[in-house]
């Protein structure tokens, strides 16, 4: 079996949708609504669930997407989306493509196993950054701890420091790890941020491989947007499981729809 997921673009009143066997409609807008006779004080503020603990790039994201929300620490990405579904959070915010990395399909499937609906998304700059203990040097180091993405982004940079790889859940884990332990010889790969947070000094700023390393994340939320008749452009994803691609395709190749982007897997029946 393949499982193919899809993401367009195309003019709503010229997409004939009932066309398309789509499991999930979702558009990527922001669209914010504002009431003017309500005050910014009697606003709540939104609650945003991410994967990690504070200094995350999660919390970022988060922040970037709602720079006065509350957000809500997550043990992982199924929690986040559970804070969302029971209630505890009105969305959450999960990485679903890296510009090194490429697709996060384990959080594909994520998607397809849960009700949530995207809502909209966010880009944000990842700077890894090399962090210690006070004091500590560069050549004092004899191992980093990071997330395995993360490690892997800063590979070169790692073998050229001539120290060990160690994996962790979370960058900002590993950055909360390397100040309670006080060991000098450790390191973390981590935002600037997690740094201030937990004490350390930033060894290196942009440890990367590569200097471009943006990630995208999705805005997922309980309800669907209701997109305004004045929108004439989203963004719709779709993910089908399927035995004959070239049907499929036949249906965008025939209803002028461009796809941007798309990738397939194949993948036991797990749906």
């Amino acid at each position: 079996m393949l499982a193919v997921q899809f993401a367009f673009t195309k003019r709503l009143s010229d997409t004939p949708l009932h066309k398309i066997a789509i499991l999930s409609s979702r558009s990527h807008n922001k669209i914010s609504m504002m009431s003017g006779h309500l005050q910014n004080h009697s606003i709540p503020k939104l609650r945003i669930a991410y994967q990690g603990v504070p200094g995350a790039y999660g919390e970022d994201a988060a922040v970037k997407a709602y720079p006065n929300c509350e957000t809500i620490p997550c043990h992982d990405f199924v929690d986040a989306i559970q804070a969302v579904e029971k209630g505890c959070a009105e969305e959450a915010v999960i990485p679903i493509e890296n510009s090194i990395g490429g697709s996060v399909h384990t959080n594909y499937d994520l998607l397809l196993r849960h009700t949530l609906h995207v809502v909209g998304e966010t880009h944000l700059f990842v700077d890894h950054c090399l962090l210690a203990l006070p004091l500590a040097a560069k050549h004092h180091l004899t191992c980093v701890f990071s997330h395995p993405q993360a490690l892997s982004q800063c590979e070169l940079s790692i073998n050229m420091l001539g120290v060990d790889a160690i994996p962790t859940q979370n960058t900002a884990v590993a950055a909360q790890m390397v100040a309670s332990r006080g060991v000098r010889e450790n390191g973390a790969i981590a935002s600037a941020r997690a740094a201030e947070l937990y004490g350390l000094n930033v060894l290196a700023h942009k440890f990367q491989d590569r200097s471009s390393n943006v990630t995208r994340f999705v805005k997922l939320a309980r309800e669907p947007l209701t997109i305004p008749t004045t929108y004439t452009r989203f963004k719709t994803s779709i993910a089908l499981i399927l035995d004959e691609l070239h049907k499929a395709l036949s249906v965008f190749a025939e209803t002028g729809i461009h796809i941007f982007k798309n990738f397939i897997r194949i993948t036991p029946t797990l749906y």
